[in-house]
């Protein structure tokens, strides 16, 4: 977020604010899964992103965006 800031330019301004409406949780789990799958094979690319999705779906986190963006669509986690 602060290399967002930093960047002083429209895209970093835009992209800042959209993520600050976006799950924390989500992102520090999407920042490491990039971080770690640079150095991956695909295939491991893969499993990851597979336990990922499960990890996902046993967290309320998931049930309660999903309700909030596209049941309720109150926006309001």
């Amino acid at each position: 977020m602060d290399r967002l800031v930093a960047s002083q330019s429209e895209f970093g301004a835009k992209t800042r604010k959209m993520m600050t409406y976006m799950s924390p949780l989500s992102l520090a789990v999407v920042f490491e899964q990039i971080k770690r799958g640079a150095n991956m094979e695909l295939e491991d690319v893969f499993q990851m992103e597979y336990g990922m999705t499960q990890g996902y779906m046993a967290h309320t986190e998931f049930y309660e965006g999903v309700r909030a963006l596209l049941v309720e669509k109150d926006k309001n986690p």
